[in-house]
């Protein structure tokens, strides 16, 4: 054993090995003042280590005359082991496991294999139905596990979501479509008929000859040459069964515009109107864009005559 004065820090280690030693060093501790720090540490030596030890263990006893038939359990029965409490297992699930084998037959999912059994829940998560699965679900329809039958699996880490058969989604390739034939031959364009001149426009031409003084008889044997429809004027008289009014409330021309197509002398067709000069039509009121607007509108006027629009007043 050794001692050492915990002040000052750097004193030495003092060994404790006899009585001397030890009355030193109460001696040491004795001729320091009350009020200095007297605490000591003390270290004892390692331990001695011994090949044998020197007292006695207990372990020259024989056992040959030991009774071991007080060790076993009291009850030494088959129904007591494992295989035993397994095989009674076994038996008790028996016939529940039979139901899952008919209910579940091997390939009852084909897009899972054929060779498998699989169940798919209410959620449409499905899990293979190996033998453990099936023993897990048989063994607790024998214990008569609440909610459990052979369409409801218990609620086990077998059947949980993370054990369920993962599918990984194939994408669909789209149908190949058919070569899109090629026409060979061109079928042949039908001829347009060659265009004749219409009646009616020729009919225009003719007032409108005669309002600048031409040659009308000629013009009017040509017109006349070709047959008539029907549906249209056969003379410009025809026209005039037109009112202005009627002709400005159907296009929706403005009550002072028609005050000025009347100082104008207008009548709805009549082809001078394109022939006017910007002094006449200024002086009774006409700005540059309301005069092209009438204009447009006796043109618009001159094609409903010919498609018929106005058939229920000049027939």
């Amino acid at each position: 054993m050794y001692y050492q004065a915990q002040v000052p820090k750097n004193s030495s280690e003092l060994p404790v090995g006899n009585a001397a030693a030890f009355k030193a060093m109460l001696q040491s501790f004795s001729k320091k003042k009350s009020s200095s720090n007297m605490s000591i540490w003390v270290r004892l030596d390692k331990p001695i280590y011994h090949d044998e030890a020197f007292w006695d263990t207990g372990e020259g006893i024989s056992d040959q005359h030991f009774d071991y038939s007080t060790a076993e359990a009291p009850d030494s029965s088959l129904t007591s082991t494992l295989g035993a409490q397994k095989a009674s297992f076994d038996e008790a699930s028996k016939p529940h496991l039979q139901i899952l084998h008919e209910t579940y037959p091997v390939g009852n999912k084909p897009v899972f294999g054929t060779n498998i059994r699989v169940f798919t829940n209410s959620t449409g998560d499905s899990w293979e139905l190996n033998d453990m699965r099936l023993n897990v679900w048989a063994s607790h329809m024998a214990r008569k596990t609440a909610g459990v039958d052979e369409h409801h699996p218990p609620s086990s880490t077998w059947f949980d979501h993370g054990n369920c058969i993962k599918i990984t989604p194939t994408p669909s390739v789209p149908p190949a479509l058919p070569p899109y034939p090629l026409a060979t031959t061109s079928a042949p364009v039908p001829s347009l008929p060659p265009a004749q001149p219409d009646f009616r426009d020729r009919l225009l031409d003719i007032m409108l000859l005669k309002l600048m003084g031409g040659d009308v008889h000629a013009s009017l044997l040509s017109a006349t040459s070709a047959p008539l429809p029907p549906s249209l004027p056969t003379s410009p008289a025809r026209l005039s069964r037109i009112s202005l009014e009627a002709f400005c409330n159907h296009y929706g021309i403005s009550e002072i515009d028609q005050e000025r197509l009347a100082e104008l002398e207008y009548r709805p067709g009549n082809p001078a109107i394109e022939l006017l000069e910007a002094a006449e039509w200024t002086a009774v009121g006409f700005k540059c864009l309301s005069w092209a607007e009438i204009v447009n509108t006796h043109k618009r006027f001159l094609k409903d005559v010919k498609t018929g629009l106005w058939n229920h007043i000049l027939s």
